[in-house]
């Protein structure tokens, strides 16, 4: 019985050992699978203008595929391609290859189809395209720094990003290079510093009451804090906009209308330079400019007024009575026949009424 049962551990052992070989074998070919299904990039290549955005997202894409070390030439190449480690290396080398002819435009594709590594088409890539040392580029970004303002459509936030990229591309064309570590420290505290004003310098004039608040601060706030406090400021202030927006207009046309019309202006035909009284196209109705009998204690003519005892104006059909201790106060030429004479008669009968008035005539304390 011990036969058996050493021949049937032998088999088990026998199988154990070609499981893990075969499973050695399989999980290589998987993972090269799983790691060869590159993604587009959503941008292509142009040139040095956009090579910074592009090489952050192709260097995102290779590293989650763990396939880095080819791209930047940190794995070499086999001299055997025979072997499995050599023939690996080439299938990922020409997928990296094609994925990178893919990623630019067709004029710099054609320039770099004829290197055979993905390593050497990143290298000459960098070195053409990545503005390091380009006086030239390098002044156009200071340019484009400089002469950035927040447009009266443009938000906080689209405004922060624009000058974010142009930083992020000014250092990598000109990077700061020191070598001590204090140093490093201070050189960037020194271009944060300059940053946070000139962000501030930028924003629209709305925005400047909060960047006076900051900058009269013992310690100038970092650059997330200035976009933060930027950020809720805009927020304020589209909130005051719109509290103004939601008052009535009618409410300022009403105010309009009473507190600044025109004095000058006809209230009959509408136009400027003359009154109602003077108005040319106004209509000759019924008792305009004629005496009418009055009810009361004085009756008067056509045409004519009246003093009465009380020191009261009293208007009866088409005339005045007035006072002026029993005296008559003639505004109008006798024998009006109750037709208009025109112009003349109106503009004098409105003439001795308004002297009539100022004078007081008709007030019986100054007439006694």
């Amino acid at each position: 019985m011990s036969e058996p049962t050493g021949l049937a551990e032998a088999f088990e052992k026998l199988a154990k050992i070609l499981a893990e070989s075969n499973s050695r074998a399989i999980v290589p070919r998987q993972e090269v699978a799983q790691k060869l299904e590159m993604s587009p990039l959503d941008m292509k290549l142009e040139g040095a203008t956009n090579y910074l955005s592009w090489s952050r997202r192709a260097l995102l894409a290779v590293e989650q595929k763990e396939l880095d070390g080819h791209l930047l030439g940190a794995v070499d190449e086999p001299g055997d391609k025979t072997t499995a480690e050599g023939k690996r290396w080439k299938v990922i080398n020409s997928v990296l290859v094609g994925w990178l002819l893919n990623s630019v435009v067709p004029p710099i594709g054609r320039s770099v189809e004829g290197l055979s590594t993905s390593a050497e088409i990143w290298k000459t890539l960098s070195a053409q395209y990545s503005g390091k040392g380009n006086f030239m580029l390098i002044a156009q970004i200071e340019g484009k720094i400089s002469r950035l303002r927040q447009g009266d459509d443009m938000s906080v936030m689209a405004y922060v990003a624009e000058l974010q990229a142009l930083w992020a591309e000014q250092d990598n064309c000109d990077p700061l290079e020191l070598y001590d570590a204090a140093c490093i420290e201070s050189g960037r505290n020194w271009i944060a510093r300059r940053r946070v004003l000139k962000l501030l310098e930028g924003l629209r004039g709305c925005f400047h009451g909060r960047g006076a608040s900051l900058l009269h601060q013992p310690l100038l706030p970092t650059i997330e804090e200035t976009i933060a406090a930027m950020s809720q400021e805009e927020v304020r202030l589209s909130l005051e906009h719109a509290d103004m927006k939601a008052v009535p207009a009618s409410t300022f046309a009403v105010t309009e209308r009473m507190e600044w019309g025109d004095p000058n202006k006809c209230h009959v035909c509408g136009e400027i330079g003359h009154w109602k009284r003077e108005c040319p196209t106004r209509g000759r109705g019924r008792g305009y400019n004629r005496g009418g009998t009055g009810r009361g204690r004085h009756a008067r003519g056509r045409g004519g007024y009246l003093g009465n005892s009380r020191g009261q104006l009293s208007r009866g059909r088409g005339g005045y009575s007035g006072n002026s201790g029993g005296e008559r106060a003639h505004m109008v030429v006798e024998g009006d026949t109750g037709t208009s004479k025109g112009k003349e008669v109106d503009e004098a009968a409105y003439g001795d009424f308004a002297h009539w008035a100022s004078t007081d005539e008709g007030n019986p304390t100054k007439a006694s």
